[in-house]
């Protein structure tokens, strides 16, 4: 029944009755007061006790009093024209300033919403529409967010908060519905909030316990990289292709009579430290410490496709870290180090293994024997670092000089030993010429040329007298000039010792 919003007289009877009562008793007394005093002026007009008799069942007969004075001033002293704001309704009505105020401010939102028929409702099912609301929320995200990274899960809490909140403000703009909101965004934040905390303890409780069992053998970064899938990895034992690193100090035991205990355990520890942090910078595992020796390995526990690339440049960064130490020992007194490092790639076992009273995390099988034997041999001809022919099959970019063909303790097969020179490309002309000379020399040593090859390696030891391999190869050859292998020779030499 209210039409004619913009009529001064309607709204601001609306206004007056909302004044006493709810809204819903309003619309009915609002109806009467329109029919019987359709005007301000038949308002006016009326006897009071009419305008009391309408107003009966509202309450504060004061103010219908004033109603119906207040008409008949707007007519007698504003010739019809109705009051709007504030201050001309507390002149003319009567009333006092706060209502006034109410009037014209507050109640002007509610009486527009009921005028224009836009009065919010919730209806019976918004309950029902609540409860669905939450399911779908709790569902969707206690599905997603477990399996989305940080930034995924923000995003969708973050979007999801957004599509509520601008659902709920369509329905109360376009279809009058207060439904409810705060659950749904409680909920939300709630999940979202327990998603992160509980994955953030059980990542760090991986990782404590990935950390607890492989810390003191990789380094942080490494076990940083194991958490995000620690169920892959395990101390139980294991076949896998890898490649093993053993490094000695050459004379430890000279070295070790010349020194206190404690300028030993210094000199220890200034070697030892510098070393390892190469090889974990290249993603090795340090297996042990044994005295002055270290032993490390590539592939396990992380699995790593590069596994013999990695740890051919941390050998060959170990020699070069180690001459830039030798300043650093003469400074303290202590006597210079050098030191041989053999490689090996091949299936070894790897796991947990010891006893019940202590357990390590290692690797054992025959391709481990035989990297320990490489670097026990790096002394016999004179070079620092010795790999295998399977190392240096997988790392084929590589400038190698082939040193023999041997026989080490406790192997039958013979396994041709390489020195690694420099990465393909990177090595001089004089480097490469000399390589060249003495691959053809030992050519002429394979094909059992003694004397000539003995005369040619004794050349060479002529033009480059650092090389002991020289030397070494005219010796062997007098020696086989005296004592032939025979027609069936292999080409190999046997060692006998470790």
């Amino acid at each position: 029944p209210w039409q004619n919003t913009q009529d001064p007289y309607r709204v601001w009877l609306s206004e007056i009755m909302l004044q006493q009562t709810q809204v819903t008793t309003v619309l009915e007394y609002y109806a009467r007061f329109l029919q019987r005093f359709p005007t301000v002026a038949d308002l006016a007009a009326a006897q009071p006790d009419d305008v009391l008799a309408l107003w009966s069942g509202l309450g504060y007969y004061s103010r219908a009093r004033n109603l119906h004075r207040c008409a008949q001033q707007v007519m007698a002293l504003h010739g019809g024209r109705f009051p709007q704001t504030a201050q001309e309704l507390q002149t003319l009505s009567g009333i006092g300033p706060s209502t006034a105020a109410a009037i014209a401010s507050f109640c002007f939102a509610e009486r527009v919403a009921i005028l224009d028929g836009n009065v919010k409702g919730r209806p019976a099912y918004t309950l029902g529409f609540e409860l669905l609301s939450l399911l779908v929320v709790a569902g969707t995200l206690a599905f997603a967010l477990p399996l989305l990274s940080p930034l995924w899960a923000t995003a969708l809490t973050v979007a999801m908060l957004a599509a509520g909140t601008a659902f709920n403000l369509a329905m109360w703009q376009s279809a009058n519905l207060a439904l409810p909101l705060a659950g749904m965004l409680v909920l939300t934040a709630a999940l979202f909030v327990f998603n992160m905390s509980y994955g953030f303890f059980i990542e760090s409780r991986g990782k404590r316990s990935l950390a607890k069992l492989f810390g003191q053998y990789v380094p942080p970064e490494l076990v940083d990289e194991m958490a995000k899938d620690p169920g892959a990895y395990t101390l139980t034992g294991e076949s896998r292709e890898m490649t093993v690193l053993f490094t000695d100090v050459r004379g430890f035991t000279t070295i070790s009579e010349g020194l206190d205990p404690k300028q030993l355990t210094k000199l220890m520890n200034e070697f030892l430290t510098p070393m390892t942090h190469v090889i974990h910078h290249h993603r090795g595992t340090i297996d042990k410490y044994m005295g002055d020796a270290i032993m490390a390995f590539w592939g396990a526990p992380l699995h790593d496709e590069q596994h013999a690339r990695h740890a051919l440049l941390a050998g060959l960064e170990m020699i070069s870290r180690l001459e830039s130490l030798q300043d650093h020992f003469k400074a303290n007194g202590w006597p210079p180090i050098s030191i041989g490092v053999g490689l090996n790639t091949g299936e070894m076992t790897v796991g947990n293994m010891g006893s019940e009273f202590r357990l390590a995390y290692t690797v054992m099988g025959d391709a481990v024997n035989l990297g320990s034997r490489l670097e026990g041999l790096t002394k016999e001809y004179g070079v620092q670092m010795i790999v295998s022919e399977s190392t240096r099959a997988a790392v084929p970019d590589f400038v190698y000089r082939e040193l023999d063909c041997v026989r080490v303790k406790g192997k039958d097969k013979p396994v041709k030993i390489y020195q690694p020179i420099c990465a393909v490309g990177q090595g001089s002309a004089k480097v490469m010429e000399e390589l060249s000379l003495y691959n053809g020399v030992l050519r002429l040593y394979r094909e059992q040329q003694w004397e000539k090859a003995e005369e040619k390696f004794s050349a060479l030891q002529v033009h480059y007298p650092e090389r002991y391999l020289y030397e070494l190869y005219a010796k062997r050859c007098a020696y086989f000039q005296a004592h032939p292998p025979g027609a069936d020779w292999d080409g190999s030499f046997t060692f006998t010792s470790k």
